[in-house]
């Protein structure tokens, strides 16, 4: 096959794994944003003993202010209401075999979108849905603009219903039908080739446009957008930038420690997992809290229990510790394990 059919099939696999992106598990440098909270005076960070190096000290490197960029444009189309997303990057996940073998998508509640990723088409995407999976919208960053990608597919025999683009702000808004399923593609930024797919399992094609407006709406500034919680976009900007990143606005069951109590008084949470050159996965997560507080007895209840989950998930190091009002976890361990890690520090989303 020509390298132009095999780019007009993946359009057509793209366009459908997009619009029919519901079987999501719901929950399941320098950096443009300001830098990570200081430690109070007398406050000085601790932490579980670390084989690794001295993790209580360690200078941590924030978010690559170039891939920041990108990750806030696209959850710039989450609004508030979705309360938590899940950001990939392809191009990162497609760069390393090991990664694109041993990273689950069902882990990470991207099994619609994640086979899209080996088309080339998607450089970027985010999923995010409200606590049913009902309504669901998915940010993507690509090479094609919507209409081409319907075009396309359509001249390559996909059954699909449609009807003309529907102008919402300055923003074309495309009613697609396939097998059924009725969603709405948005373009958000022609320049950039960010939209929004957007689907209601149980609702009408207008319920479904609807949708996509609420996206559109926060992106241009006329709706809460999920970052702009108290917080949140400061977590995003102080952790190291990785291959996926779950951001979430309702932590406080998230299983983190493993004594059950969850995290009372969490208000943000944020993990993202790097790849060493060992083909080791180093993954941090940044939990906020309303105080100090609620910090420090986050704190001493993980340095009573992590010990007991390093040996329990088998990771090569696990250590937390405490900066101002937010805990900092960093989990050492082969990529086979990133299953396991992903759902303790997300509850799986």
């Amino acid at each position: 096959m020509s390298v132009f059919h095999s780019r007009v099939r993946s359009s057509a696999t793209l366009l459908t794994l997009l619009t029919t992106a519901f079987v999501l598990a719901a929950c399941s440098g320098g950096s443009g944003l300001s830098s990570g909270p200081t430690p109070e005076p007398g406050d000085s960070p601790t932490s579980t003993p670390n084989s690794f190096g001295d993790f209580a000290t360690a200078n941590i490197t924030p978010a690559d202010p170039e891939r920041l960029t990108n990750l806030t444009s696209l959850l710039s189309l989450v609004p508030q209401e979705y309360e938590s997303a899940v950001y990939l990057d392809s191009g990162i996940l497609r760069s390393n075999v090991l990664l694109t073998r041993s990273v689950d998508a069902q882990a990470l509640g991207l099994s619609s979108a994640l086979p899209s990723l080996a088309t080339g088409l998607v450089n970027s995407v985010a999923i995010a849905s409200d606590s049913e999976a009902l309504r669901i919208i998915t940010p993507f960053e690509g090479d094609f603009r919507i209409s081409d990608m319907i075009q396309l597919a359509g001249g390559f025999g996909l059954e699909m219903g449609q009807s003309g683009p529907e102008s919402y702000n300055n923003h074309p808004i495309y009613e697609v039908s396939i097998l059924g399923n009725v969603s709405a593609l948005a373009t958000a930024d022609f320049t950039t080739g960010t939209g929004v797919a957007a689907i209601h399992r149980r609702g009408t094609a207008e319920e479904t446009v609807e949708l996509a407006k609420g996206a559109l709406d926060a992106f241009d500034g006329r709706a809460d957008q999920l970052l702009d919680l108290p917080g949140l976009a400061d977590l995003v900007g102080n952790i190291p930038s990785g291959f996926v990143t779950a951001v979430l606005s309702q932590c406080e069951d998230i299983p983190l420690i493993g004594d059950g109590d969850g995290l009372p008084g969490c208000s943000g949470l944020v993990a993202s997992p790097t790849v060493t050159s060992g083909d080791l996965v180093v993954f941090q997560v940044l939990v906020g809290f309303e105080g100090q507080q609620h910090a420090k007895s986050a704190l001493q209840r993980a340095n009573d229990s992590l010990a007991d989950q390093r040996e329990k998930y088998g990771f090569e190091d696990l250590a937390v510790r405490l900066e101002g009002n937010n805990l900092r976890v960093q989990a050492i361990f082969g990529v086979p394990k990133f299953e396991d890690a992903y759902r303790l520090f997300t509850g799986g989303f």
